[in-house]
């Protein structure tokens, strides 16, 4: 079944069946619909002649009525009111017309002669039919003969009747003269003898139940109440399924003045439905055969015309192994021989297709080069024939930010220079590849880690030295990573990793290259342990933070604290800030960690005031955080949800992280500074930054390196750096605060040169939050009696003592 030549004879098949069925679907729906319209019209027509049959009942009875009351008998008693000589009267008209009672009432509907046979509360019922007709609401009817008279239906008692009412006039005087005939099945059954038709006749009573006269058979007949007469046409029959049988159904309209009828006629279908059958048997055999003898003509014929499908098959199967070379040759037809022509110029365009996208699958397209696939593909041959080779891999430093500022044609032609560079370096045997935006790979055939060294120095010299396109010199950093086989592995991924972990060493120290060294990889693996279990660790809320007061050092009191976080690693135990919070840095996870911080740090402030000790918070943000323009409004929600001042917060931050993207950093500590925040940089002394950008900075603080302050001694380098420091900074309108005070000297050295505040562990080392209200109120208190230097040193060395 999948092969061409049976799809084909299938399809054709399927379309024969598919014209064959539909013609004999149309056709049989055009029979039913015939036959269907013929019943409907048949039954249209008897239901007209039955209409006109009880119209003519209905204006014998009325006729017969009216002639009663022209009778000079009858209208000397109504006269006379004598109820005694109508009754006679009336009940031989009720023989007359085999009605089941005749009734006389007045203009009200009050009876003058009763009704017989009927109950006290069929009798009220029939009061208030005649009322009814006597107030007008039913249309008088004109018989053939003059009489003026209204025909109505009425439900009384359990049974429904068909009314005949005329006007009796004495002396201005009308009263109304009725004969009422039962709706039952012998009347029905009257009606079905004329028509040919069933007739039910539906009575809703006034006790809530449904009776029922009618012509259908017994066992059908229950079947009525379920059918929804409401939707019933009075003009067009309508096809309805009543227990498995089929009828025509049509509403005969009643006027009923009390209680609800339906009269409904029914014309069986049962002969029309199987004449049906009998045509759509005749229709299907006739269509099978006609199938059959088309089935046998398409067989035929398929195994004629797919001969020359089956010489492009096998050509196809030749294409497919990769075989390009025999010509396609196929006879059969001109359509067939054109067909032949496509598939022998498509198997050399795929030859050629071929080539061209294994070149492109593995090289570069913007430098030429062959790619990381290649690559890869390229080492592990070199290292399956058991020669050495060297790997250099190259990454160009600030490569993104060369892109976003001066857009990606100058960065592509930096590619491209750099390409043509490495491939100029490098000799016949040995491969240069570009394996991402900004990193290249050297393989150096038959190289060691000596000659791969001096080869990747040569190639960062020369790029550091800048890279000339047109009139535009454009400077580049270049960091490069090198390992070798077989001193480093023997297994591709394996040097490649080592590489890359050379490389990182190369960029995290500054150093233009750095080798392999054996060991890294364990250093390596922690390095992403730490970072994979830090994401989680600030997830779980499994970090912490201490806090190191500062102390003002004009008043002798602790007014504010830094907070540093610490994370102590379930596996292996207490993890440095150092180790961890630089990871984070690189990896651009520094953002969740940073607010981590700011969550805490700021709940801990509320705690703290709740507790009496309205203390500042120093924290420390990174580059990445300053570049975040959602920062600002995070932390003014942070302040407002833990109802903390924006005085009671300090930000700090390092030269060298706002000077990398000084704008931005700007706009951000402006839209904090406004809100109330104060700003301090961080590690002065250390960075890069004009006294120019210092000033333009919206910061309120200053804190000198603990470089500068560890040894710290009058007369020394560091003296007078210190000095200048808190000078420039007094004059700038800025604090001071020194940071890294471990000794007595020191403290005694910056209290002599005007520092502002000062921290370090010869005033605390880091202490938990429970911890902090009580060591603060115990400083503070000593301190202030301690005017002298030497009392000072004497306090604070008694406070750190007493914490031991």
């Amino acid at each position: 079944m999948n092969s061409f030549r049976n799809r084909l004879l299938a399809a054709a098949f399927a379309l024969i069946v598919l014209v064959q069925g539909a013609t004999t679907f149309a056709l049989l729906a055009r029979a039913r619909s015939q036959l269907l319209a013929t019943a409907a019209a048949n039954m249209q027509g008897r239901a007209d002649a039955l209409r006109k049959v009880m119209a003519v009942r209905y204006e014998v009875a009325a006729t017969s009525l009216a002639a009663l009351t022209r009778e000079q008998s009858f209208g000397a008693a109504l006269a006379a009111r004598d109820p005694e000589a109508l009754a006679p009267l009336l009940a031989a008209q009720s023989t007359a017309l085999r009605a089941q009672f005749t009734t006389l009432s007045d203009e009200s509907g009050r009876p003058i002669v009763p009704a017989t046979g009927l109950s006290g509360a069929a009798l009220e019922e029939l009061s208030n039919a005649l009322r009814v007709a006597s107030s007008g609401q039913h249309v008088e009817i004109h018989t053939q003969a003059g009489t003026t008279t209204r025909e109505l239906f009425a439900v009384l008692g359990s049974r429904s009747y068909r009314l005949v009412v005329v006007p009796a006039r004495t002396h201005e005087r009308t009263s109304w003269l009725a004969a009422g005939f039962a709706l039952t099945d012998e009347t029905a059954v009257g009606l079905k003898d004329f028509s040919g038709l069933d007739v039910s006749y539906l009575t809703h009573a006034a006790d809530g139940k449904t009776y029922l006269a009618s012509t259908l058979p017994r066992e059908l007949r229950p079947r009525l109440y379920s059918i929804p007469l409401a939707g019933l046409d009075a003009v067009a029959p309508q096809l309805v399924d009543l227990g498995g049988e089929p009828y025509f159904f049509a509403l005969l309209p009643l006027d009923s003045a009390t209680g609800a009828i339906r009269a409904v006629v029914q014309l069986p279908m049962r002969d029309t439905t199987a004449r049906f059958e009998r045509l759509r048997l005749e229709m299907l055999v006739i269509s099978i055969a006609a199938l059959a003898v088309a089935a046998l003509i398409a067989l035929f014929a398929s195994r004629r015309a797919l001969r020359p499908i089956d010489a492009l098959v096998l050509a196809a199967q030749r294409i497919e192994q990769g075989h390009y070379g025999e010509k396609v040759v196929v006879r059969g037809g001109k359509e067939f021989e054109r067909l032949a022509a496509v598939f022998d110029s498509m198997q050399r365009r795929i030859a050629e297709r071929e080539a061209r996208i294994v070149h492109q699958a593995r090289h570069d397209q913007l430098t030429g080069l062959p790619n990381r696939l290649a690559a890869r593909a390229k080492l592990s041959r070199l290292l399956g024939e058991r020669v050495p080779v060297g790997l250099v891999l190259l990454d160009l430093r600030g490569f993104k930010h060369l892109n976003a500022s001066f857009g990606h044609e100058l960065g592509d032609q930096v590619l491209r220079e750099i390409a043509r560079r490495l491939s100029g370096a490098v000799r016949l045997d040995d491969c240069a590849a570009h394996l991402g935006a900004d990193q290249f790979l050297l393989l150096l055939r038959g190289s060691g880690v000596e000659h791969s060294m001096a080869t990747a120095a040569q190639i960062v010299r020369g790029v550091r030295q800048g890279v000339l396109l047109g009139a535009i010199e454009v400077n580049l950093d270049m960091h490069a990573g090198v390992c070798a086989a077989p001193e480093h592995g023997t297994e591709a991924e394996e040097l490649l990793r080592r590489a890359d972990i050379a490389l990182q060493e190369a960029k995290a120290s500054g150093t233009a290259v750095c080798r392999y060294e054996t060991g890294r990889d364990e250093t390596y693996r922690k390095r992403l342990r730490l970072l994979t279990d830090l994401h989680a660790a600030v997830l779980a809320d499994q970090l912490s933070l201490v806090y190191q007061p500062k102390v003002q050092m004009g008043d002798r009191r602790v007014r504010s604290l830094e907070a540093l976080v610490r994370w102590t690693h379930p596996q292996l135990g207490p993890i440095p800030p150092a180790d961890f919070v630089p990871l984070a840095e690189q990896t651009g996870a520094i953002g969740e960690l940073t607010r981590w911080v700011l969550r805490n740090a700021i709940a801990q402030l509320a705690k703290w005031r709740a507790a009496g000790l309205d203390s500042e918070l120093a924290i420390n943000l990174s580059a990445s955080d300053l570049s975040d323009a959602e920062l600002p409004e995070e932390i003014l929600g942070l302040l407002a949800r833990n109802d903390v001042l924006p005085r009671q917060l300090q930000l700090e931050i390092t030269e060298s992280v706002v000077m990398r993207e000084l704008d931005k950093a700007v706009r951000v500590m402006r839209r904090l500074r406004e809100a109330g925040i104060r700003f301090a940089i961080d590690d002065f002394g250390t960075g890069h930054s004009s006294l120019a950008q210092l000033k333009a900075l919206p910061v309120d603080e200053l804190k000198i390196d603990r470089s500068f302050v560890r040894d710290l001694e009058q007369g020394t380098r560091d003296d007078a750096i210190v000095r200048s420091a808190v000078e420039l900074s007094h004059s700038l309108g800025l604090k001071v605060v020194a940071e890294g005070i471990e000794t007595p000297a020191a403290w005694t050295a910056l209290l002599r040169l005007g520092c502002d505040y000062a921290q370090g562990y010869f005033i605390s080392r880091p202490m938990p939050p429970e911890q902090v209200v009580s060591w603060i109120h115990e400083a503070n208190a000593r301190l202030a009696g301690a005017e002298s230097g030497t009392a000072q040193v004497r306090v604070l060395t008694e406070l750190r003592g007493a914490r031991r």
